[in-house]
């Protein structure tokens, strides 16, 4: 795949990006990930890129195209020191890049004046292509308005990027991203590519024989002699074959296949019998860990917030807007065991904060197919969850320090009976969680909410 994108972009200059489109769990992030991490990957990408950004549907923040552009000049200025120097020297670009982009909302003239150019204006114009890797830009659009995001502000300026500068961008293939243009080359990930297929089979292998503890699990289960080597070598093969098999070329099926079965204590019934998707092998996970309603319910409260908030939070954060929910909640007991449990769902940031592991984990918990199951999660009563907590901070006048409001003083509590959707607007649109809020900010977002009738997101009283 390296090779075909460089291909792209050497046997016609007038290639400005390339598109690369696959499935969910087709290895599209591990591709941009190696791209920017690995001179494995190619050298020639690797050792010439400008700038990078992931878009991540669980945090709002990498969606803003103005946070965007004024991170991509950052890094740009970082690798082109004439750029830098022009960016340093411009009191008209950082007052482009401090209002355009921050206040102003406008990321589109932001980008072209702090951005572009800058770069059509450098003297030592680069002999080499530079690239500018964008992953999961399906993700962009999540919370954007149309003409303020990510993919718009590309499309748009994509007629004005120099000769050199190329994107390297990966999306959904069913998504609603419209980047249709001359200058941008789609490439395919196609799960059935037989060496897509071959990258699968190398893996399993590697994996099965240096784990050895696993490998034996399997061989006992699968009915195979565990004092014979070549009976272990024969269920290697028949497990990888079928792996495949099931698979339909999709890696994070695999990684999840091998998981379950690396954490399951009880040998299946019929352990041929794989989950024919990924939504599937999800519900055989959760099925495995909550067998009962009653042991998933504390669990799905947890999960209602993950998969609605628009910004990660911390374990802290989550354990308090809970406890607001659950009076007895113990975080050191309670609370840590059910984030112990969803262990192998969650990641953990540098800074902290907690998400789902994968968009599509998110959006099998979520479907309207899956509503009448036992692992439905309500994005609704994520939603309420949140307004209740600053709803109650602010009826209560409570100005004690918490790890979302930061003991902000609110002198001016909202009065009984006012209209709790606008609390519900914060929650699900505008609130900056994990950030100083004023009473004056919520007060200001009421008079609005009341002028223009907006945040009655589900007619809330």
């Amino acid at each position: 795949m390296y090779q075909e994108i460089e291909n792209a972009f050497d046997t016609a200059r007038t290639v400005s990006g390339v598109l690369i489109i696959g499935d969910p769990g087709a290895g599209k992030s591990a591709l941009a990930a190696q791209s920017v991490c690995s001179r494995t990957s190619s050298r020639t990408i690797h050792d010439h890129i400008l700038g990078y950004h992931l878009c991540k549907h669980s945090d709002k923040n990498t969606q803003i195209a103005g946070k965007f552009v004024r991170n991509l000049a950052e890094m740009i200025a970082r690798r082109l020191p004439e750029y830098g120097y022009i960016v340093s020297n411009s009191s008209y670009i950082q007052r482009s890049l401090n209002t355009d982009c921050v206040t102003v909302q406008d990321p589109v003239g932001c980008f072209e004046q702090a951005i572009l150019s800058p770069l059509r204006s450098l003297t030592n114009i680069p002999k080499e292509n530079w690239y500018v890797v964008i992953d999961a830009l399906d993700e962009c659009l999540t919370q954007s308005k149309t003409s303020h995001s990510i993919v718009y502000l590309l499309k748009n300026k994509l007629p004005r990027f120099p000769s050199w500068l190329k994107l390297v961008m990966t999306s959904r293939n069913q998504s609603s991203v419209s980047l249709n243009s001359d200058s941008i080359e789609k490439l395919i990930l196609d799960p059935l590519d037989s060496r897509n297929i071959e990258d699968i089979e190398l893996f399993l292998s590697t994996r099965l024989y240096r784990d050895g503890p696993l490998l034996y699990k399997l061989n006992v289960w699968f009915g195979g002699n565990r004092k014979h080597i070549k009976n272990i070598e024969n269920t290697a093969a028949r497990i990888i074959s079928t792996l495949l098999s099931k698979s339909q070329g999709n890696f994070l099926f695999v990684k999840e296949m091998l998981r379950h079965w690396e954490t399951s204590r009880l040998a299946q019934s019929d352990p041929y019998a794989l989950p024919k998707s990924l939504g599937e092998l999800y519900h055989s996970h959760f099925e495995r860990l909550y067998y009962r309603k009653k042991k998933f319910k504390p669990v799905r409260r947890l999960l209602e917030l993950l998969v609605s908030t628009l910004e990660p939070l911390t374990q802290k954060e989550i354990f308090h807007v809970l406890s607001m929910k659950e009076k007895n909640l113990e975080e050191d007991y309670d609370f840590n065991d059910r984030m112990i449990g969803l262990g192998h769902f969650l990641r953990y940031r540098k800074n902290g904060t907690v998400t789902l592991y994968h968009q599509s984990l998110s959006e099998w918990l979520t479907s309207e197919s899956n509503r009448d199951g036992l692992f439905y999660v309500s994005k609704k009563k994520g939603h309420e969850m949140f307004a209740d907590y600053f709803f109650n901070l602010i009826v209560n006048r409570d100005n004690r320090s918490t790890p979302i409001m930061n003991g902000d003083n609110l002198s001016t509590p909202i009065r009984n009976g006012d209209n709790r959707s606008t609390l519900l607007w914060c929650s699900t649109s505008h609130l900056p969680i994990g950030r100083k809020t004023s009473s004056a900010f919520l007060l200001r977002l009421s008079i609005l909410q009341i002028l223009t009738g907006i945040g009655l997101c589900y007619g809330i009283l």
